[in-house]
């Protein structure tokens, strides 16, 4: 969504973000997944934070990009394809695997996780930018668009893995999904796009 806001340097911005963000997020969530879900031996924590395949793709990038290692043209075009239809497809998963009679009992629960994640997220952005006294410029709105974003994912092969509610997690991920529609044209146009 950076690169269609903001073009090249939202891209720039948004990249450098996530190399950093994901591991981290990752690690938080394993965390607190071994915590509330009594699974928190250390080989699950390695396998799960360390050999993650998101940090591990980080790491790469990062290192890509610092040693200026150009790939040949064929390994760019399959990694575009690859990359467009990854997220279309992981929906489609997640989607076919709900179940209205499991989402029953969670719908408070996905209602809230989606308001925070789309609403209360971007705005204590917002508010921390201003604690700051931090101009918004590009970087900064991207940060807002980031945290606007739906859930990831990743979140329900996490939640699978390590005991969590995987229908809660779904449900969210479908549900953010949908109303991110409507939250990023709110978070563009207060952000005067």
């Amino acid at each position: 969504m950076s690169y269609y806001a903001f073009g090249d340097s939202g891209l720039l911005y948004a990249s450098v973000f996530m190399a950093f963000l994901v591991p981290l997020v990752n690690l938080l969530s394993v965390v607190s997944l071994g915590i509330f879900s009594g699974r928190s031996s250390v080989s699950v924590f390695i396998k799960n934070t360390l050999l993650n395949p998101l940090a591990v793709a980080c790491f790469f990038g990062l290192a890509a990009s610092y040693s200026n290692i150009v790939f040949p043209q064929f390994v760019n075009r399959t990694l575009i394809i690859v990359s467009g239809v990854t997220l279309p497809l992981a929906l489609f998963c997640i989607g076919g695997s709900l179940s209205l009679r499991q989402l029953k009992g969670n719908i408070l629960i996905i209602f809230l996780s989606s308001g925070f994640k789309l609403l209360i997220m971007p705005s204590l952005v917002l508010i921390l930018l201003s604690l700051f006294k931090q101009p918004i410029d590009t970087m900064a709105k991207v940060l807002v668009v980031m945290a606007a974003s739906p859930s990831a994912t990743v979140n329900y092969i996490l939640a699978s893995t390590m005991g969590g509610d995987v229908d809660s997690t779904s449900g969210t991920i479908v549900t953010t999904t949908l109303l991110s529609i409507f939250t990023y044209v709110f978070w563009l146009s207060l952000l005067g796009l």
